[in-house]
């Protein structure tokens, strides 16, 4: 429900920094590392100065990528 409630807002704004966050949020909790990544990219496309934003996505994009086999 709190995800639907993001996405309506994002709907009429895109850009909206909370609504972003939130979605981040909502699907970290719900273990959907992969959903994750497009909101936090768009955030950090929005605030490049968040460093915050840059460590999460780059933790999440290590986490999503398969293992490598020797």
């Amino acid at each position: 429900r709190q995800e639907r409630g993001y996405q309506s807002v994002l709907q009429r704004e895109p850009e909206n920094q909370t609504a972003l966050e939130g979605l981040v949020m909502v699907r970290l909790e719900q273990n959907q590392l992969e959903e994750a990544i497009a909101p936090l990219e768009k955030l950090v496309n929005l605030y490049p100065d968040v460093e915050d934003y840059q460590n999460l996505l780059k933790q999440l994009k290590a986490d999503t990528q398969p293992a490598v086999q020797d």
